[in-house]
């Protein structure tokens, strides 16, 4: 830093900047008559602003990392969900297919049930007729 650039930089850090920030001052100003009091206060209140905006960009940031920690959460739940969603719906078509295979068995039986009624009745008037002929 030039002479004048330094004392400006000392000025600036005297006022309460950063070395950091006095520095970056002293390189974007770059004249010694631009620090007076008018302008310092001003460029103090910029300091102060971007110090302000920084910490809300921090904040922001952490707002936004917080939530795609908590999307990658509703992402795993939602794989998950779907995965048992596929399984349920494999084992509804099992049951499904078992179900018919019970109502074929039911129809079968009912129909076994109605011949064999049918039998018997049958075989109860050939019964009542032999009855009826030997009663003679």
């Amino acid at each position: 830093m030039a002479g004048d650039t330094l004392q400006e930089f000392d000025r600036l850090v005297g006022a309460g900047f950063s070395e950091v920030q006095a520095r970056a001052l002293v390189e974007v100003v770059g004249a010694p008559a631009r620090t007076d009091p008018e302008v310092l206060d001003t460029l103090k209140l910029l300091v102060r602003e971007s110090s302000e905006v920084r910490r809300q960009l921090d904040l922001q940031g952490q707002t936004i990392e917080t939530i795609s920690v908590q999307v990658g959460g509703l992402m795993r739940t939602a794989e998950s969900l779907s995965g048992e969603y596929q399984t349920i719906h494999e084992d509804q078509g099992v049951i499904r297919g078992d179900l018919r295979i019970v109502g074929e068995r039911v129809k079968m039986e009912g129909r076994v049930a109605r011949m064999i009624n049918v039998a018997l009745i049958a075989i109860g008037a050939t019964v009542a007729s032999l009855l009826a002929v030997f009663a003679r």
